[in-house]
């Protein structure tokens, strides 16, 4: 019997792919949320040349925004959106300058990476 393994999202995608869909994500102002309009993953979908009419196509989209912003290389910010007024979740890329020095993120940040903590 064989066992099924769900597919890896990275599959096939290089460096260069991310910073392909970096690029597209810092041209606009995009939403966490899969039902936002302008939802994180429609420039990435665009950038890799992928549809998120296909539905393995769009869980990939999916698996690759939670990976890139459990890895630190995406964050989500809390922020007032410029069209209604009411704070919303944004993705944002995370500057190569940003990972030189690890530091704590504002308490409007998660996926960036935190600082190892010091031994004693």
């Amino acid at each position: 019997m064989t066992t099924w393994k769900p597919p890896n999202p990275l599959e096939g995608v290089t460096g260069d792919d991310f910073e392909t869909a970096a690029r597209a994500i810092r041209a606009g102002n995009w939403k966490e949320s899969i039902q936002a309009k302008d939802w994180v993953g429609i420039p990435i979908a665009k950038a890799l040349d992928l549809k998120l009419t296909v539905k393995a196509e769009k869980a990939k989209v999916r698996g690759l925004i939670e990976i890139w912003v459990k890895a630190g290389s995406l964050v989500v910010v809390q922020e007032k959106d410029p069209a209604r007024r009411e704070m919303k979740k944004f993705v944002r890329w995370r500057r190569r300058s940003d990972f030189a020095q690890p530091r704590n993120p504002p308490d409007n940040v998660r996926g960036a990476a935190q600082p190892n903590p010091t031994p004693p």
